[in-house]
Order: structure tokens, then sequence, then C-alpha cells
């Protein structure tokens, strides 16, 4: 597991977001999904968009550098002021309590680093993890394939990236603050 980065934008709240949430499924030539631009925008509005951006994607090898990842994940999105963290998640097939405890607590890092409250991403196998960090999980894709990879349930299963972004925007707009 590698969470790096330091924010760079405004200090405001993070919604951490999976790359591959925001990536077409083509490895020869991954593209943006015509709603990324949209979502990224969109997100904004309650937080900062944080993408993670781990050593693969769609079993093509990323760029190693910190600084070389970053500018591909801003080149293909089209972003340039796009915060990137550079984040490898343990690999869904890892069991037993020691590697959940590290998975949990790199997920930990991730949200206290960028300040995040959300996660969107399409992996059931982060739902967990991310869940026990104190991150609340949007998971996109067919709730069948959830349901069979993993026990836990997201807090939210969007059908696609839009879906979960209306999510966030709808339960920031109608949050109540709670006394302490």
């Amino acid at each position: 597991m590698l969470a790096e980065g330091l924010p760079t934008a405004e200090p405001g709240p993070g919604v951490l977001v999976a790359l591959e949430v925001l990536i077409n499924d083509d490895p020869a030539d991954p593209r943006p999904v015509e709603e990324a631009g949209t979502a990224l925008e969109r997100l904004g509005w309650v937080g900062r968009p944080v993408v993670l951006a781990g050593r693969e994607l769609l079993g093509r090898r990323l760029p190693d550098g910190p600084g070389d990842r970053a500018a591909w994940v801003r080149t293909v999105l089209g972003r340039d002021a796009l915060d990137v963290a550079r984040f490898d998640e343990p690999p869904p097939e890892r069991q037993g309590d020691d590697l959940d405890r590290a998975a949990v607590l790199a997920w930990s890092e991730l949200r206290e680093a960028w300040r995040a409250d959300w996660l969107l991403t399409a992996r059931a196998s982060s739902v967990g993890p991310a869940r026990r960090a104190g991150l609340s999980v949007a998971r996109i894709g067919p709730r069948g394939a959830a349901i069979s990879e993993s026990v836990e349930r997201a807090d939210h299963d969007a059908r696609d990236l839009l879906d979960a972004v209306a999510h966030l925007l709808v339960s920031d707009a109608f949050a109540v603050d709670r006394p302490g």
C-alpha cells in the first residue's frame, strides 16, 4: 500500500475518487468516461475531489514518480488543477486480521491527510476497510457484484458516477448539524 501526495488546493474537505470510476474500461486507450468532467465539477461544490491513482490502471502500469503519475492523471482527465494522491489498495484476495488492520490504517491515513469524508469507488473490496477507517463509501456499479464480493455494504450503492455524485450533493444540501 502506498499513500502519498499532499493537499495542494484550498483546505476544504476532500472527496476521494478512485481513478477507475473516472476512466473507461479500454486498457489500450484509457479515456475519461463521458460524465467525468461533470462529476468532478459537481464534487467541487461539496468538497475537493482527490483522485486516487495506484500503480496500475486496467492492467496498464502508470508512471512511477509521484509527479509523473499525477501529471498523467491530470492530462488524461484534462484538469490541470486536480489533486491526485498515489494510493495502492491492498489486493482483494488478501485476508486476515493483520492485513485488514493494515488496510484500515492506510485508509485512515489517507482520510486524515485529505480531510476526507467520502470515497467513491467501484471496488467492493474497498468498502469494509474504508468504512472502518471512518469514510462514508459510495460504491459504483451493479449491486449483484458487490453482494458476492463483500459482506459489508456501502453507505450508498450507485448505478453510475453521476448517481454517486448526486447522492453526495443531496447529503450535503440536507445535512443537519448535530449538537456535539
